[in-house]
């Protein structure tokens, strides 16, 4: 087998998306065979997000426009950690936030946010959630919160018809509640 080595990298800069949103890093690589390629990066905040159980097993989402896929989706309550902010109280603070619960966390881990991205996304479980509040939605907000039953949960993570399937998958597999399925 091949061994993969790194890129040699020429160039990198600092920049943002055309809207000003997304920070964006251009890099200029050159490959083991000589050529040259460009890269757009993303980069930026880390985020976390939360899968949140109620006492009975519910699964609290977030459900909301998303503008990269076009149209509304669930996904597990969750955001930017902000500066000198902890992961779990970051995530205590996006889940009350976002959906007025709260509950007892517990950190998971993380994963790359994708492969053309900086970031490393957290995720943690959050147990026995109550509502304790009402919703404090950030500007560029418009959160409808839905509870789901874990196996109706499960099946759409399975299907990826929500943003941060990866994130779910990984608090799902650390909680225990995946179950194996037949495959077609």
């Amino acid at each position: 087998m091949r061994t993969i080595v790194p890129w040699k990298l020429l160039e990198e800069r600092a920049g943002h998306g055309p809207m000003g949103f997304m920070k964006l890093l251009g890099r200029r690589y050159e490959l083991p065979n000589g050529h040259i390629v460009n890269w757009d990066i993303h980069t930026g905040a880390t985020s976390i997000d939360v899968l949140a159980l109620t006492p009975d097993n519910k699964v609290i989402l977030s459900r909301q426009f998303r503008p990269g896929p076009n149209q509304v989706l669930d996904e597990l309550p969750g955001g930017f950690i902000d500066e000198n902010e902890g992961l779990l109280e970051a995530a205590a603070r996006e889940l009350l936030e976002e959906t007025g619960y709260k509950g007892e966390l517990e950190l998971v881990g993380s994963v790359w946010l994708s492969s053309i991205s900086t970031i490393r996304s957290s995720v943690a479980i959050a147990r026995n959630c109550v509502k304790a509040a009402r919703q404090h939605e950030d500007n560029g907000e418009d959160i409808v919160v839905v509870l789901k039953d874990i196996e109706e949960f499960i099946a759409q993570v399975r299907r990826g018809d929500l943003t941060g399937t990866d994130r779910a998958y990984r608090a799902l597999d650390h909680a225990g509640l995946l179950r194996p399925t037949t495959s077609v």
